[in-house]
């Protein structure tokens, strides 16, 4: 071998292992640079496969919004945004703990890299992958391979693992509407069985439109914000692979219109014929059916009469210094006589302070009937107590008659303002809490040393005299 041929073998060798030191740079200078890490933005992804402990399911992006869908059922629910950029930030603000060198499949099992059960694609203008296996061999890091620029193992940081370990349903967005309350301007609701109603959004508050515009229905304030607040923040409570293909006509349908917007979200309940324990729901925001559940159901079933004023006082209640509780129970009546002093609510027999009768006042000027009126005696109604109030002076301002009902649910009786008039369908919640306030009278009640207050009334002074014994 000729010496010139020995010389340029020797130099050939040189620059080959010139070029590969050169390569062998360059390639650990781009794993460990900002190029070698191109997470792309959020914008630009069409999909992100998920597979989370050998389970696949897919983020798909279009119109505007992400979805999330099982590839092998086709079940699809809208997808928190935020859920999703907050993974692909994850993904951009953990950059490899330390590049391993090149996959090698014939060591895959021992770093638990076998099988990729766990880790997702990127899908955009190039497509890459990152796939999670066994604990690393330094603290809080995972075994790692990803395809970014070619196909390398990494340790990354466990945060990997537990991002990637989310089930599907953690990423889903189930909420039947995307409007706040406060952002609701117009409300409609319809059924079979509630009829139909519409409210809009005033200067002065809500107040019925469409049929009801313009007659002595008044919107219940009250009412309306507790339903938005029901309607907005309620989540289905699964998904369902498929709809029945002959759809009965919706049990509900409920149209929510914001700020601006030309078209309602829509939200249709249908039965689906299991007994009535679920139903099916078909919401604009969701990509598919979703189910509720018979309690989340029963909710928004509301009627027109159930977003209406119904107030037992047709006037208001002001300024009331007295008041005469008579109640009648197994045969036996007991009079409470209570008086306003300066102290407060007071029992005028005991002179014992009687707490928090300002607020069961007001809530009784509030008093308002669920069921409608009526005007003829029921049958079974049976006296239970008298609530007499008055104004300064003594002066009589009204009485409420409550009765017991057995035809009524538990936890309602009927009332009516100074036993005349229809009789009102009420709640005792309010008058059980006044008689739990109210002192039980001894057998023989002794006045205080002390001037004794005055009773509101001279009905109510004649009692007090009475419970005495002068």
């Amino acid at each position: 071998m000729s010496r010139r041929l020995l010389v340029t073998m020797a130099v050939t060798g040189l620059a080959l292992l010139v070029a590969a030191g050169g390569y062998w740079w360059t390639r650990r200078v781009m794993v460990f640079s900002d190029s070698a890490w191109p997470v792309p933005a959020v914008s630009s992804l069409a999909r992100i496969s998920m597979i989370s402990g050998g389970t696949p399911f897919d983020l798909i992006s279009g119109d505007g919004r992400w979805v999330v869908q099982d590839p092998q059922t086709g079940m699809m629910c809208l997808a928190d945004s935020a859920r999703v950029n907050r993974l692909v930030d994850t993904v951009r603000q953990n950059r490899p703990v330390q590049h391993l060198g090149a996959f090698e499949p014939s060591a895959a099992a021992a770093y638990g890299l076998d099988k990729n059960l766990t880790g997702l694609t990127f899908y955009g203008r190039r497509q890459w992958s990152i796939h999670v296996g066994a604990e690393g061999w330094r603290k809080h890091t995972v075994y790692a391979r990803a395809t970014q620029e070619g196909d390398d193992m990494y340790l990354l940081d466990s945060v990997y693992r537990d991002m990637l370990s989310a089930e599907a349903a953690s990423y889903c967005d189930m909420g039947l509407v995307g409007v706040s309350a406060a952002q609701v301007v117009r409300l409609a609701v319809e059924g079979p069985g509630i009829g139909a109603w519409e409210v809009a959004r005033t200067a002065s508050g809500f107040a019925f439109s469409g049929q009801l515009a313009g007659t002595d229905a008044q919107v219940s304030s009250q009412a309306v914000d507790f339903y938005l607040h029901v309607l907005t923040g309620m989540r289905a409570s699964g998904l369902t692979e498929t709809a029945p293909e002959d759809l009965p006509p919706p049990q509900l349908r409920i149209s929510v219109w914001r700020q601006g917007a030309a078209r309602p979200e829509e939200v249709l309940i249908y039965h689906t014929g299991n007994g009535g324990s679920s139903f099916l729901c078909q919401a604009s925001r969701q990509p598919g059916f979703v189910l509720l559940e018979d309690d989340r159901v029963d909710k928004l079933s509301r009627s027109a009469f159930d977003m209406s004023e119904r107030p037992v006082l047709s006037r208001p209640l002001n300024g009331v210094e007295g008041q005469k509780i008579t109640l009648r129970r197994d045969g036996v009546e007991t009079t409470f006589l209570l008086g306003r002093k300066e102290q407060g609510w007071r029992d005028l027999v005991t002179g014992g302070t009687v707490l928090g009768l300002d607020v069961i006042t007001y809530g009784l000027g509030s008093l308002q009937y669920e069921f409608p009126p009526q005007d003829t005696p029921p049958e079974q109604a049976v006296p239970w107590l008298v609530w007499e109030l008055y104004g300064e002076g003594g002066a009589a301002a009204l009485a409420l008659y409550f009765y017991k009902d057995p035809a009524l649910p538990a936890g309602f009786c009927r009332v009516r303002v100074d036993d005349t008039g229809p009789w009102f369908t009420v709640g005792t919640r309010l008058v059980d809490d006044m008689l739990s306030r109210v002192p039980a009278p001894a057998p023989d009640p002794v006045m205080p040393q002390t001037e004794p207050p005055s009773a509101p009334s001279s009905a109510a002074a004649n009692a007090t005299e009475q419970a005495n014994g002068q």
